[in-house]
């Protein structure tokens, strides 16, 4: 990113996650067991027989039926960079199904001169970002200190106009 210098963002990203579908186990009348362990197993044959309850039902039927996919926990790190149209197409598309972005939020939205000389965003441009994304939730840190606590509540509610889902963090004890 272009903070003057280079500047990096991060996004980092679980692997999705195989789960029993509980409901499903009930729903057939299944009992839970050690059976399970080769039915979420990808490297076991999907021939392979195993036994519940006595009776004999194939790993690649049950996977079928129980097996949910669920993505894993993501996070996005960003700050000290100017937004502009080519870095915003690129993150708006590196950030897409991320969960919870941690965002800087320098400058108030009537500071864009100085966001602009500094290479840093106002908090118009972290909005738009967020609502473009659309993460579960948007943590704005990195506020200016140039700012009384008061104001830092104007960005929120600013942010938060276009984005609802914006905090600050909660050790910050601002709500």
């Amino acid at each position: 990113m272009d903070h003057g210098t280079p500047s990096a963002v991060y996004c980092v990203r679980e692997k999705p996650r195989s789960n029993i579908d509980t409901a499903m186990l009930t729903q057939l009348g299944l009992s839970p067991g050690p059976w399970l362990k080769r039915v979420k197993d990808q490297a076991a044959d999907p021939q392979e027989e195993v036994k519940i309850g006595g009776t004999t039902h194939r790993v690649g039927e049950l996977r079928e039926r129980l097996l949910v996919s669920t993505p894993g926990e993501s996070i996005a790190y960003l700050t000290d960079f100017r937004l502009d149209v080519q870095s915003e197409d690129r993150l708006t598309e590196m950030l897409q199904g991320c969960a919870t972005i941690v965002c800087a939020n320098n400058f108030r939205n009537g500071e864009r001169e100085l966001a602009d000389r500094t290479f840093h965003m106002v908090s118009d441009d972290v909005a738009r970002l967020a609502a473009k994304v659309k993460p579960r939730k948007l943590i704005l840190f990195h506020l200016s200190d140039r700012y009384a606590h008061a104001e830092w509540q104007e960005q929120l509610a600013d942010v938060r106009a276009v984005f609802p889902e914006t905090y600050f963090p909660e050790s910050w004890n601002i709500r």
